[in-house]
């Protein structure tokens, strides 16, 4: 059976991350596994994604802002678990492979919590967050590419 890898993304997203994180998809799906892309909101990320061929779904789910209040977040949280917990529920990914500070402090915490995999690819230096410096040390792997990162 393929091993399920899920790229949480926001659809907003139209840069380096997103590009970088559909051509690594293609070759994993090359490589036999199972990719799908969970795509916050509508935008130009769907394109990116339409083009690769790759799978996606599409969310609602509001995503944690970079700078936004914890206490907005855990708001947001507590009215959305239920809708997180039910699509890793419905996907049942092996691995959660994030690529954004955004869906790393969306999706970790609920991700461990529910025992899943998570490999955070940091491509920059993170911003000054105890909340994402939290969220990066419950990472099971972060993939950087310096050890300046």
């Amino acid at each position: 059976m393929k091993e399920k890898i899920l790229f949480p993304f926001t659809a907003q997203n139209q840069g380096g991350s997103i590009i970088s994180a559909l051509n690594l998809a293609k070759s994993l799906s090359d490589a036999n596994y199972d990719i799908i892309f969970l795509v916050h909101g509508d935008g130009p990320a769907i394109k990116l994604i339409e083009k690769k061929k790759i799978n996606y779904l599409i969310t609602d789910i509001k995503f944690f802002e970079n700078g936004e209040n914890f206490f907005n977040f855990l708001f947001k949280l507590t009215t959305q678990i239920i809708s997180m917990i039910f699509i890793l529920f419905k996907i049942k990914p092996d691995i959660i492979h994030i690529n954004d500070s955004r869906m790393v402090n969306t999706w970790t915490l609920i991700s461990k919590l529910l025992g899943y995999k998570v490999i955070i690819h940091q491509r920059t230096k993170p911003s000054k967050s105890k909340f994402l410096e939290f969220n990066l040390s419950k990472a099971n792997y972060i993939v950087a590419i310096s050890k300046f990162i």
